[in-house]
């Protein structure tokens, strides 16, 4: 549903707002299935590797995502 609001609204985060809560949607439930891991570094790990899927440039993905939370998962 967000993904098409924002596709619908013409904005440049059209793409990339949408990845990062499907991203850190995934890391959540993954990080409840790995008790041993820091929650944190898994939902930064699952948003960086969603972002990478959808835009294909893995440096810009995890450069972008370690900038907004300065966090080096």
């Amino acid at each position: 549903m967000t993904a098409l609001a924002t596709a619908l609204s013409g904005s440049p985060r059209a793409i990339f707002a949408p990845s990062l809560q499907g991203g850190a949607g995934i890391g959540r439930v993954l990080a409840d299935l790995l008790p041993a891991v820091p929650p944190g570094s898994v939902v930064l790990s699952a948003m960086t590797a969603h972002v990478n899927g959808v835009v294909h440039l893995p440096m810009t993905a995890a450069i972008t995502i370690r900038e907004m939370t300065a966090d080096v998962a």
